[in-house]
């Protein structure tokens, strides 16, 4: 199997995986999203909003955007935008990562954040936000 294939199967995985919980979290009554619970992110909500910007952070570097100016703070006040833009953001992943070649999935990307420094190949930063 190539790295494209692979890569590509991911991307699809991700998307399918996110369908599964986000269609399942939708027919919960929105209260149960927003109930705090003893978690690092302390309710639902919460969670979700941080895969969210994760995938989109994840996203954009991954795509050669500009991400130093990355807005962190985004937030929904309703779970079910919340989950509507997760669920694009999961499409746009995989449409994307999908596109690259081979070439373009081996090629190195520096980043350089406050939490971290990498140089690692394209194919490790999509694996590492699917995962």
């Amino acid at each position: 199997m190539s790295l494209q294939k692979l890569i590509s199967n991911y991307a699809f995985f991700n998307q399918w995986a996110n369908r599964e919980m986000t269609d399942w979290l939708m027919t919960l009554d929105t209260e149960i999203l927003k109930t705090e619970v003893p978690a690092s992110f302390n309710t639902i909500q919460k969670t979700l909003q941080h895969i969210n910007i994760a995938q989109m952070f994840w996203l954009d570097f991954i795509s050669g955007k500009d991400i130093s100016n990355f807005k962190w703070d985004i937030a929904y006040e309703d779970p079910k935008d919340t989950i509507q833009n997760l669920m694009e953001v999961s499409l746009e992943m995989q449409t994307t990562f999908s596109a690259f070649d081979e070439s373009q999935l081996t090629e190195k990307l520096k980043l350089s954040m406050p939490w971290a420094k990498n140089n690692l190949s394209r194919y490790e930063y999509v694996m590492h936000v699917i995962n």
